[in-house]
C-alpha cells in the first residue's frame, strides 16, 4: 500500500509541477551516474536531442 501511495503522489506532483519534478528526477539520475555523464542526452526528452523520438 505504501508503494501505491508514493507512486500516486509522484504522479500528481509530475502533473501539477512538471518543471520542478523534471529537475528533481534529473538530479536523482545524476547522483547515480559517474561525474561528467551526459544525462540530458540519454535521459532528456527526444525533442532536446533533435531526433524524431529515437535515442
Amino acid at each position: 500500500m505504501e508503494n501505491v501511495l508514493r507512486q500516486s503522489l509522484v504522479y500528481q506532483a509530475c502533473r501539477t509541477l512538471p518543471t520542478r519534478m523534471r529537475k528533481i528526477l534529473m538530479d536523482l539520475v545524476k547522483r547515480q551516474l559517474p561525474e561528467g555523464y551526459d544525462v540530458e542526452t540519454h535521459f532528456g526528452p527526444a525533442t532536446t536531442r533533435g531526433t524524431n523520438g529515437c535515442a
